[in-house]
Formats: C-alpha cells, sequence, structure tokens
C-alpha cells in the first residue's frame, strides 16, 4: 500500500503533466482506500510509466521504445511541454483500434437509420405545421433566424 506522500507525489506529476484525476479516495490512514481504489495505484503508476517526454526520442532511446512497443504491445503517452501529445501504439493495436471505430461507426449508423425510419412511420401529415407557423408559435424573428443560420459551419 503507498504511503499519503508517496500518492501526493504522484498525483503532482500527474496534474502537472496535464493528466487530471477527478475522483480519488485517498483518505484512510496512511493510504488508499481500499477496494476500487487499489487499483487506482496500480494504474497510477502504469500511467506515470507510460509518459515519456518527446526529448527522450532525441537521447537515443526511440530504439528500446519501439522495441517496447511492437514486442510487448506497450503504449506510451507523449508529451511535449508536459502536455500530453501523441499515443504511441503497435501497428496491431492501431489495426484493431480502427476495426473497432469502423464497426461501431457501422452500428450508429444502422441505429440513426432505424431511428429516422421509426420516426417516418410515425409521422403524421395532418399534425405537421409549416415553418412560419413554428416561428410564430416561439416568437422567433425570421430575419433573426436566418441570420442565425448563416453563420452556422457545418464539417
Amino acid at each position: 500500500m503507498f504511503n499519503n506522500i508517496f500518492c501526493n507525489i504522484m498525483l503532482t506529476i500527474l496534474c502537472n503533466r496535464g493528466i487530471i484525476i477527478s475522483k480519488c479516495n485517498i483518505i484512510k490512514g496512511d493510504g488508499l482506500t481500499m477496494g476500487a481504489t487499489a487499483n487506482l495505484e496500480i494504474d497510477i503508476v502504469r500511467m506515470v510509466e507510460r509518459l515519456i517526454p518527446v526529448s527522450e526520442f532525441s537521447k537515443g532511446k526511440t530504439s528500446h521504445i519501439f522495441n517496447d512497443v511492437k514486442k510487448n504491445n506497450s503504449e506510451y503517452i507523449i508529451l511535449k511541454n508536459n502536455q500530453p501529445t501523441a499515443v504511441l501504439i503497435s501497428v496491431d493495436e492501431y489495426k484493431k483500434a480502427k476495426q473497432i471505430t469502423a464497426f461501431l461507426e457501422r452500428v450508429d449508423e444502422k441505429v440513426l437509420f432505424e431511428q429516422a425510419l421509426r420516426a417516418q412511420a410515425s409521422f403524421n401529415q395532418a399534425e405537421a405545421i409549416s415553418l412560419d407557423e413554428l416561428m410564430a408559435k416561439h416568437d422567433l424573428d425570421p430575419a433573426v433566424v436566418s441570420a442565425a443560420a448563416e453563420s452556422v459551419e457545418i464539417e
């Protein structure tokens, strides 16, 4: 069990590096509380071990870091000016992440399409109102709405 001093040092390092820990149950005698926070101390240590300043790449450690990533599927969080800037992962992990992202996007599109179909099926033309009626109902000025619509950028 880490003592409060060590834990406070770890939290200070993380906070100074721009990593925010929003919930940490540290107070209980001389260490962390039991249960889920026991994993927190391990996670904090692992996270700090994975933080690597970009300057390490110019100190001849690049080969060691790349070998660790390739052989052990290690991950590194690259810091520039003490701020997390990039993540270094293996090609295999990158491919898995891309596959998972593509799958989730397809699922999201399917869900949205099904929602659109349900909305279309439940649409009642008799209950529909025109845009002018909607704006009048909510006391909206058409010129203000038009100007606001022109200022919106769609990515």
